[in-house]
């Protein structure tokens, strides 16, 4: 009986944070900084069939290091029905609720690891959605990213 009560929490608690929280739909697996002035671009992409009034909402899954300061920026633009539609700048490190994040700074070196939601939008039309993404940064040649993805969650 007690096995089965606590079973029954666990399966309530993964159940009430998968409705807060959203399912995955999509992954951006950039991981690579995009060095613009270069023409160095890395863009990764996903579709997804969509149908209106869906709410797509945008996480970052994030692990970086570095000296100093540093600015992010992902870059998404969006396709429909393979015509661009629109497109948005997210600074992952905007976000308005976070998971796991761990985050040290000493001596001017920081390691930030977290999972962050940062914005979502709402599809007028059903289609095929395209999101293609990029990451650029400001100039810090210390920066070194080990995990930098879009993740989209209905």
């Amino acid at each position: 009986m007690k096995k089965s009560v606590i079973f029954l929490s666990v399966v309530l608690l993964f159940l009430g944070c998968s409705a807060l929280m959203g399912e995955e739909v999509g992954r951006l697996k950039i991981n690579a900084l995009s060095i613009e002035k270069n023409k160095n671009l890395i863009v990764k992409e996903t579709s997804l069939h969509l149908k209106k009034d869906d709410e797509i909402a945008i996480w970052s899954d994030i692990d970086v290091e570095y000296e100093g300061d540093i600015d992010l920026i992902f870059r998404i633009g969006i396709d429909r029905n393979g015509e661009e539609y629109g497109g948005l700048e997210i600074n992952p490190m905007d976000k308005s609720i976070t998971i796991g994040e761990f985050k040290t700074s000493i001596n001017n070196k920081t390691n930030w690891s977290f999972v962050g939601k940062n914005s979502k939008i709402k599809i007028e039309e059903d289609g095929e959605y395209t999101f293609k993404g990029l990451l650029v940064s400001s100039d810090n040649p210390s920066l070194k990213i080990t995990k930098a993805e879009i993740v989209l969650k209905k």
